[in-house]
């Protein structure tokens, strides 16, 4: 489980800035490993509750919440239900 709380967090290390020559855009490589964290998450869940710790969850979920990725923030408010 300590390796699913990792990869709800957005890493510094996995976004990268592309340069389009007028314009930069910024590439988060960590994210589909970030939402399917929470997917997963919504799994166990769903499953059993007990094998989670909350007092690990609930800041994830915290920053999952301020994510600026949407379907990040998505996977996070279905978790909220």
């Amino acid at each position: 489980m300590d390796v699913l709380y990792f990869e709800m967090i957005p890493r510094k290390d996995l976004i990268r800035e592309i340069d389009y020559g007028p314009f930069k855009r910024k590439v988060d490589d960590g994210l589909g490993l970030r939402k399917a964290a929470f997917a997963c998450m919504n799994g166990i869940l769903d499953l059993s509750e007990s094998v989670v710790d909350a007092d690990q969850f609930l800041p994830r979920l915290q920053d999952g919440l301020k994510d600026k990725d949407d379907d990040v923030q998505v996977c996070c408010v279905v978790l909220l239900r």
